[in-house]
């Protein structure tokens, strides 16, 4: 660092300032998250905005933690979130080892069609999604995690099934 000429120290001071506000900017959200969690509603709901809870509470974790479906809702996250990290593992470990390692007959047009359907807006998919697990008995239970469909399974219980079941002559 001692040979580094003004030039150079002043552009490793401009890239450490611009880390350090690209950090801020991803980083402040959670901050937010957090810190609102502890504040109370008439804090929350104010028109004064805080950036720091001025009423420290606990209560909303509290009531959380001691509301029966929150903690059903929470120990399904857990689980879904589970399942599909090891489904992910076991299949997509070996699964890139392979690709990466061996040339197989057609594997960059695998690839490449692999690439661009990541790159599908999910609202794209859950038309289809949802009637492929419709039919397959995915629907209500913890294998739809496993298709890495988490969010899916979320918006299909919600809004898409009183879609489907209003116009009842989609889905055979």
């Amino acid at each position: 660092m001692d040979n580094m000429t003004g030039a150079e120290k002043a552009k490793e001071i401009r890239n450490s300032i611009f880390a350090l506000l690209i950090a801020f900017i991803f980083l402040f959200p959670i901050y937010w998250l957090i810190q609102i969690s502890f504040k109370s509603d008439a804090e929350t709901f104010g028109k004064v905005l805080t950036y720091f809870p001025h009423d420290f509470t606990f209560e909303p974790w509290l009531e959380n933690l001691t509301d029966k479906t929150f903690l059903i809702s929470l120990k399904n996250s857990f689980l879904n979130g589970l399942l599909t990290m090891a489904i992910a593992l076991v299949l997509g470990v070996p699964a890139a080892y392979g690709m990466g390692r061996y040339r197989v007959k057609g594997g960059n047009v695998f690839l490449l069609t692999f690439l661009i359907s990541q790159m599908l807006p999910p609202s794209l998919t859950l038309t289809p999604m949802y009637l492929i697990f419709s039919k397959l008995g995915f629907l209500g239970n913890h294998l739809t995690a496993g298709c890495d469909c988490s969010q899916f399974y979320t918006v299909c219980n919600r809004n898409i099934e009183t879609l489907f079941q209003k116009y009842s002559g989609i889905i055979g």
